[in-house]
């Protein structure tokens, strides 16, 4: 009888350690998936700043500054 007792006993700490485990893991994967959204939005909208930057730049007129010394 102690035996089983012993056993039921060493199976229930068995199960709070696995739980306790495995909310710890679940709890780093959340972090890590939110980072991992955290530096998709960031990437994001630097391509967004790139792409501005390109329009802002094809705007622009670029002169020689030789040619413009001869005038």
């Amino acid at each position: 009888m102690d035996k089983m007792r012993a056993q039921r006993d060493k199976e229930r700490e068995l199960k709070e350690r696995y739980k306790a485990q495995r909310d710890d893991i679940k709890v780093f994967c959340d972090k890590i998936f939110a980072k991992n959204a955290q530096l998709k939005f960031s990437l994001f909208e630097t391509f967004d700043k790139i792409d501005a930057l390109e329009r802002e730049v094809s705007a622009l007129k670029i002169v020689d500054i030789s040619s413009r010394r001869s005038q």
